[in-house]
């Protein structure tokens, strides 16, 4: 239910005693009170009292309409009624007195004619004509079938120019036209007779003369030709449903026969809807064109959650108007409606919402309360439409507060943001922000005429001001507008701002009609008391939002500090992200202009404010080996606070490297060889992300890597006479292995094993003579290590102790035994 203002409290002349019977200053709208159609009433009381005078709400009856109050305009009331469809007057009582009639009378005719055409079906495009003064863009149609490719001008009106369906039947196609620009008028309806060229193909003997007739037409005599085949060609309207064939034959005998013509659908039922449902408006019209229908032919309209809705009938026995509720229903887009008439006919329609119409103003401040240290706040204000969505806010949004000052106004999105700074409310300790929001410019017809009374000049007239807007609330701009009242007249211009203002001579006392006359069509009258000047008129909003802020007096008591990574390691991809706090004596949160962050190495970026209010900088520290602790200090210098934290910054942890190696190798028998080594190891960290530098305990790992080895020795060959005889073999160990190491921030131990495939290239000389030489490949073996290492700049350097196990069949060119053994040594391992 829309809000009542305080006007209906001037329906009780004497709230002591009677009311008084003397009739009340009434004005309606322009089409008058009709059956079912709503329309707003505006009365005002007799007696001259402002509404500040009016003591208590009177009960109001209606008699005859429902009603819904509307906002008043200073002391004139308003209201929205609906006559029941059987109501023949409407009465305002106050007191058991009657202080308004209106007598419901039936719709006046239409403004346009429709001038029905005959076509026919494969004509393609069909002219229709609308006669009467409507401009193109203001015509509305609705087909039975089709679709309307162009409205041109024309003398008497508009030509239609209609693309109809395909078919090849003939049928009847109804039109129903209303003009936008005149609120409230009755449509008109006509029709498209599409007619159709059949063939009848007809075989009978040859010499019979055949005559066929439809809807009293003839066509024919024809004769049959030798072949016994003709075909008769006729013209076909769309009540013709069957056909009458008369034969005669060359002896005089006649036969007569009759056959259905193929026809199309029967001509379907029309719904006009005028427009779409907006709160605190007059609900759309919803007319019906029931062909053949008779005028006692009850037509059932149902819709989902509202139930059956009334019918009235119109103008004619085709005619009726569909009455919808006065608010529109509390969800949903639209309203689906079906009807049916007995004759067995149906529509479903359905009756929109108007989109994109904001009902409401949402605003938030954040914080809530505000400290007078940092009196700094976020403004957020959304458009919301009548099922509260967020609408688009266009049209321009105005934000003031009485004492601040609010900037930083943009439109990220369908919201608002803006920054309100309270600097000069913190010895007030609370301030007002008020929004305001006016529509954009409208496109559409004159919809409605809004009024507002400014008082008189100094001559004594009345000074009125009048808006223009359209179907959806928006100003239009370059309307002619012109009142009338008690002989006197004006005319102005609308602004782009949509309002006018005009000048009324010779107006007396209290409340006075006046009739209101737009781009050329009345606009119904309304009531006006040029000696009270409204509250609302030119330059005022559309939307008011008013929101109050509290500045709390007390200051700022602490800044928190907080790095929620309490130990880092250099070269991080991301740093340590170091969040400040200002917090006020109540613990609320407060903000400060210029804080800082000092930190006594690395770098420092920011700061950024969180949309929590916390400030947020990001500190990365300066690389190195040595493990440590950073403090980190968050000032203020404009609040003399400070907090600081501290953060511990380890090496980073080695994730992959290579090496070079050396190493005595020994099989404990008579091979003791040096041995040169080259690998590749990959960390894989056994521990989350946070954890793997946490240092001080260590951090488990697995290394993934291998290497190649080189080794060689001259021996003495076993069971050649020649003493000097000698055998050389180099072996090339490759080794794939898997340690676990434990590491700490300067130094790692490591145990692993792996496999180790030999290949192996040897020679056998006698008397430095080559004898044989050859090579291959020794069967694998296995291979254990155990390490230990310390950090260095780059790498690492580290011991080493590996067995292996590999054995050598024995060739004339290679040692025979066993050629693993044990190899300490030493390595470099350099990081990358």
């Amino acid at each position: 239910m829309i809000g009542a203002g305080p006007w209906w409290w001037a329906l009780v002349a004497h709230l002591a005693g009677e009311a008084s019977a003397a009739p009340w200053p009434l004005a309606v709208g322009p089409h008058g009170v009709h059956p079912g159609v709503p329309v707003v009433v505006e009365a005002a009381s007799v007696d001259g009292r402002a509404p500040s005078d009016w003591a208590a709400a009177p009960t109001l009856v209606v008699e005859g309409a429902d009603h819904v109050l509307l906002p008043s305009r200073g002391a004139v009331g308003r209201l929205l009624i609906q006559p029941r469809p059987d109501a023949e007057r409407v009465a305002l009582r106050v007191g058991g007195a009657v202080v308004a009639a209106m007598e419901v009378t039936p719709p006046a005719a239409p403004t346009l004619a429709v001038r029905s055409t005959t076509s026919w079906v494969d004509t393609g495009e069909v002219q229709v004509r609308i006669l009467g003064a409507v401009r193109p863009e203001h015509l509305q149609v609705v087909l039975g079938e089709g679709r309307v490719v162009a409205v041109d001008p024309d003398p008497d009106g508009v030509v239609l120019r209609l693309a109809l369906g395909d078919e090849a039947y003939p049928r009847v196609v109804p039109i129903g036209v209303r003009d936008l620009s005149d609120p409230g008028s009755v449509p008109a309806w006509g029709a498209v007779r599409l007619r159709a060229r059949p063939n009848v193909p007809v075989t009978t003997a040859p010499g019979t003369r055949v005559t066929l007739s439809v809807g009293g037409r003839s066509f024919g005599p024809v004769v049959v030709p030798a072949e016994g085949r003709v075909s008769i060609p006729l013209v076909q309207e769309p009540e013709d449903a069957v056909a009458r064939i008369v034969l005669r034959d060359p002896s005089g005998n006649e036969t007569r026969r009759s056959f259905p013509l193929a026809s199309g659908r029967p001509e379907p039922v029309l719904a006009l809807v005028e427009g779409a449902w907006r709160d605190g408006a007059p609900s759309p019209g919803v007319w019906l064109h029931l062909p053949r229908a008779a005028a006692d032919d009850p037509v059932v309209c149902q819709a989902p959650v509202v139930g059956r809705l009334p019918v009235v009938a119109g103008r004619d026995p085709s005619e009726r108007r569909m009455v919808l509720p006065l608010e529109p229903p509390a969800q949903g887009w639209e309203l689906r409606v079906r009807c049916d008439s007995p004759s067995g006919g149906e529509v479903t329609f359905a009756v929109p919402r108007a989109e994109g119409v904001p009902s409401a103003l949402r605003v938030r401040v954040w914080p809530e309360v505000l400290s007078a240290d940092l009196p700094v706040a976020d403004v957020a204000v959304t458009l919301e439409n009548a099922l509260g969505e967020r609408v688009e806010p266009r049209g321009s949004v105005d934000i003031t507060a009485r004492y601040g000052e609010v900037v930083s106004v943009r439109r990220p999105g369908v919201g608002i943001r803006a920054e309100y700074r309270g600097h000069a409310v913190a010895e007030v300790g609370e301030d007002v922000l008020t929004v305001r929001w006016t529509a954009s410019a409208g496109d559409g017809p004159t919809r409605e005429v809004e009024v507002a009374s400014l008082g008189r000049d100094e001559q004594g007239r009345a000074q009125v001001a009048v808006r223009a807007v359209d179907a959806l609330a928006r100003p239009l701009a370059d309307v002619s507008v012109s009142v009338a009242a008690a002989g006197a007249q004006d005319e102005a211009i609308t602004r782009p701002d949509g309002w006018a203002t005009l000048a009324l001579a010779g107006i007396g006392l209290g409340p006075q009609r006046i009739a209101l006359v737009a781009e050329g069509r009345s606009m119904g009258a309304v009531l006006v008391d040029p000696d009270r000047p409204d509250p609302a008129g030119p330059g005022r909003p559309d939307l008011v939002r008013d929101v109050p802020v509290r500045v709390d007096p007390g200051r700022v008591a602490e800044v928190m500090l907080d790095a929620p990574d309490s130990q880092v390691v250099p070269g991080a991809r991301r740093g340590v992200p170091i969040v400040a706090r200002f917090l006020d004596r109540n613990g609320l949160p407060a903000a400060d202009p210029r804080p800082t962050l000092e930190a006594p190495e690395g770098v420092v970026t920011g700061p950024e404010v969180q949309e929590d209010g916390a400030i947020a900088w990001t500190w990365r520290p300066s690389p190195g080996l040595r493990p440590r602790q950073v403090t980190l200090v968050a000032r203020s210098e404009a609040l003399d606070l400070e907090d600081e934290v501290r953060v511990r910054v380890a090496p980073a942890p080695l994730r992959r490297w290579i090496g070079v190696g050396a190493a005595l190798h020994s099989n404990l028998g008579r091979l003791t060889v040096p041995r040169v080594d080259l690998e590749a190891t990959w960390r894989i960290a056994l521990t989350p992300a946070g954890r793997s530098r946490a240092g001080r305990g260590g951090t488990p790992g697995l290394e993934v890597g291998g290497g190649v080895s080189w080794y060689g020795r001259t021996l003495a060959s076993d069971g050649l006479e020649v003493p000097d005889d000698t055998v050389r073999m180099d072996l090339i160990p490759v080794t794939a292995r898997v340690a676990f190491r434990q590491s700490w921030p300067l130094h790692a131990v490591w145990v692993g094993a792996g496999l180790v495939v030999a290949p192996w290239v040897g020679v056998a000389r006698v008397d430095g003579e080559v004898v044989s030489q050859g090579g291959g490949v020794l069967s694998p073996g296995v291979e254990g290590t155990v390490g230990y290492g310390v950090r260095v700049p780059g790498g690492e350097i580290g011991v080493h102790l590996r067995a292996s196990s590999l054995f050598s069949p024995g060739t004339p060119e290679s040692f025979s035994g066993w050629l693993g053994g044990i190899a300490v040594g030493a390595t470099w391992r350099v990081a990358y």
